[in-house]
């Protein structure tokens, strides 16, 4: 019988402790007997069952070598699959890494300003799964210009990408791209390369970047600046530029851009600006071809400072970008000045039109020598002065060339100006009272200025500086606002009530009206300020109904708040205005005389031109009574 049976007949249902019964707790040996027998009885019916034979030790180690075969085999099979497991993902897993995806850009590290350089782009993959959906994306300045490619697609002017699509196991993809790069000598620039891709065993995207550093060693173009070397402050000095290609190449469309040292003034060239006195046009430039463009101006400085100055050739791109080919500076030493000249403008805040402009122009002999026969100029010119107003002291004005000269016969330290001596002259102009005002283009009027002294003693190398300039003033001229006031029974706007002509005693009601016009400047933060006289009242009646009409019953004052006004409101756009009632009750002691209704106007603003606070006073506003004309009543001023 085997064991299996065994256990069976060991611990079959009917001897299951929960069909027993509970007893008694206790103790009875005659019961304990009784079990005894018992359990004997059944111990003897279960061998004579089994059988009286018991398995011999070779039966028991052979069953006992069966069980341990079958077990190692189930623990070995159970190995296995995990080993098999663990392989499986571990060779999966491993198919894929990102150190083994290699990016690269090669092509020269250093270049010649706008010339073509070629760089490969590449990528490998070093695993054993493909790549998906692969991308370059390449980053790049906005003066490094690419060369079109059908594999390219352009994302704006620094901006571009190549779809790859997929790259197999092993496998690598490169791409060559043609780059013009711009700028100075030693100057740095980046290109950089990002491959964004999906590894087939993955459902994820992933990036790996590249970065290549690029110097701008030279260039086809190459200009040279020469500035006069030493100048004292006001003298005149010229800025030589010489632009040539070095290449074998033809260049087109190229400019030539100057940035000026503060404290220097720009007078003329042998070539005609483009624009701002600061931007010419080279055109072409054939192989080995040189241009020259010839600068002159006036300098101030301190002693011994350096002005210093830039020229930069290059080529304006479609997207008014300037590409730059390349770039030099050059100085120009102060050195201590010989003569000292100094325009002095009297009041050059308070400018308007109809006033009139002071100046005086003081001179001093600063060098070591004397100055014999010296002549004085003052360079004026506007379009909005009275040429028929310039009253001079011993000086005489010319109109057609807008220079006013002063000479010995007339002035008599300019025979002989010792060291450290010094001398001034004077003059005045008015300023006319209406400008031109025909478009939005007659506005932000000035006067510019500059004197210079001339003497052929004046130790310098360059001829021009035996004249020494002044600084350049601009008086810039404030607007002029003009206000016209009246008042009518019949305005046609607001009806009005009570006798006309005025009756002592009895409320006349009338339509005041402020027309307000602009010249030459916009104006801004405008405030009209009044009071009304003894006598007017206020009927809180006006048109527009705007808010920025205020009146304080009170003081009897009246503000109008208008804000900004344009330059030519009034001339060439709609006057600003306001209509408003006014009540007015004559006493006995005005009778058939002139009553006042307004107080002195105040206009306050802000000149955005000059930057000026600015204030415009107008006189009372009287009304005149008739008999003669009792429809409508007019004011004088």
């Amino acid at each position: 019988m085997g064991l299996g049976d065994i256990t069976k007949k060991l611990y079959a249902k009917k001897d299951k402790l929960k069909d027993r019964k509970p007893t008694e707790d206790t103790y009875d040996s005659t019961k304990l007997e009784q079990l005894k027998d018992e359990f004997e009885k059944h111990e003897k019916e279960i061998v004579e069952e089994l059988g009286t034979d018991e398995p011999s030790e070779k039966e028991i180690k052979k069953t006992n070598r069966k069980l341990f075969a079958f077990g190692g085999t189930v623990v070995a099979v159970l190995v296995a699959m995990v080993l098999l497991v663990f392989v499986y993902y571990k060779f999966i897993g491993s198919a894929f890494s990102e150190d083994k995806i290699l990016i690269e850009i090669e092509g020269p590290e250093e270049v010649r300003s706008a010339e073509e350089a070629i760089y490969t782009i590449r990528v490998k993959n070093n695993n054993r799964v493909s790549l998906r959906d692969s991308k370059f994306n390449l980053n790049y300045p906005d003066d490094m210009v690419i060369e079109e490619k059908d594999f390219l697609q352009q994302q704006g002017f620094n901006n571009a990408k190549i779809d790859i699509g997929e790259v197999k196991a092993r496998g690598n993809k490169e791409y060559k791209v043609g780059f013009e790069p711009f700028g100075p000598r030693d100057k740095q620039v980046y290109l950089n390369a990002s491959l964004t891709y999906q590894p087939s065993n993955f459902s994820s995207d992933f990036e790996k970047s590249v970065q290549k550093s690029i110097m701008i060693k030279s260039s086809p173009i190459s200009v040279a600046i020469i500035p006069t070397q030493e100048a004292a402050s006001g003298d005149s000095i010229e800025i030589d530029v010489i632009i040539k290609n070095e290449s074998t190449n033809n260049y087109s469309n190229l400019e030539l851009r100057m940035d000026y040292s503060d404290g220097f003034v720009f007078i003329d060239s042998d070539q005609l600006p483009l624009r701002d006195n600061r931007v010419w046009g080279v055109g072409t430039l054939g192989s080995k071809e040189q241009k020259r463009i010839k600068i002159s101006g006036s300098v101030e400085g301190l002693a011994d400072s350096l002005k210093n100055f830039k020229s930069v050739v290059g080529q304006t791109r479609d997207d008014d970008k300037f590409l730059v080919y390349t770039e030099i500076e050059g100085s120009t030493r102060i050195i201590a000045s010989r003569v000292e000249l100094i325009q002095d403008i009297a009041r050059i805040n308070k400018v308007y039109a109809g006033t009139d402009v002071e100046y005086v122009i003081r001179f001093k002999n600063t060098s070591d020598v004397p100055l014999r026969d010296l002549i004085l100029t003052q360079n004026i010119s506007s379009g909005v002065l009275d040429l028929e107003s310039f009253i001079i002291n011993d000086g005489y004005y010319n109109s057609s060339d807008e220079v006013i000269t002063w000479k010995a016969a007339q002035v008599p330290a300019l025979k002989l100006l010792q060291s450290q001596e010094s001398g001034e002259v004077k003059f005045r102009v008015t300023v006319k009272k209406t400008f031109p005002m025909n478009n939005e283009n007659d506005k932000n009027f000035s006067i510019v200025s500059y004197a210079e002294l001339e003497s052929l003693d004046v130790n310098s190398p360059i001829w021009q500086n035996k004249k020494i300039r002044s600084a350049q003033r601009v008086v810039k001229i404030n607007s002029k606002l003009i206000l016209n006031v009246s008042f009518a029974y019949n305005d046609g706007e607001i009806p009005n009530s009570g006798p006309v002509p005025l009756i002592v005693r009895k409320k006349t009601t009338l339509t005041g009206r402020l027309n307000v016009l602009n010249t030459s400047n916009d104006l801004k933060n405008v405030i009209v300020k009044t009071s009304l006289a003894p006598g007017v009242s206020w009927e809180d009646n006006f048109i527009p109904r705007d808010p920025g009409v205020q009146f304080n019953s009170r003081t009897n004052e009246l503000k109008w708040i208008i804000g900004t006004i344009d330059a030519g409101v009034g001339f060439i756009s709609p006057v600003k205005t306001i209509a408003f009632q006014v009540g007015v009750t004559p006493s006995e002691n005005q009778a058939k005389k002139s009553m006042i209704v307004l107080d002195e106007v105040v206009v306050n603003a802000l000149d955005t031109y000059t930057g000026n606070p600015v204030e415009y006073t107008f006189n009372k506003f009287f009304l005149v009574q008739s008999d003669d004309v009792p429809s409508v009543v007019e004011i004088s001023q």
